[in-house]
């Protein structure tokens, strides 16, 4: 009789850890800012960390620090913005086409 010196063990699917933006990918969410009381910081979305800034016209401008972007407004309420996971981990890191929901980073 062969004796198998290893037990082969079950592998959990790979979790990624939090501060990894491959983990968004796939996911769609909506995020509330209550604009009226914001003081302009971080906004924590789906556990990722933003920097934000109200803008003039009562929007608020995000600036992406991770793979999950603004794409668009609530159309009932407009304190609500609509965010979607983008790949960023491409080759080349082009982060696609302009988001005209986002500010460009200085």
């Amino acid at each position: 009789m062969v004796f198998f010196p290893f037990i082969p063990k079950y592998h959990k699917p790979k979790r990624y850890k939090n501060n990894d933006p491959r983990r968004f990918l796939g996911h769609t969410g909506i995020v509330t800012i209550p604009i009226n009381r914001y003081r302009p910081g971080q906004i924590k979305i789906e556990g990722t960390l933003f920097r934000a800034a109200p803008s003039p016209d009562n929007h608020v401008t995000i600036h992406v620090q991770s793979a999950v972007t603004v794409i668009g407004i609530h159309s009932d309420n407009v304190n609500t913005l609509i965010v979607q996971a983008i790949d960023w981990t491409s080759e080349d890191n082009d982060p696609g086409p302009p988001n005209p929901w986002i500010e460009a980073p200085a």
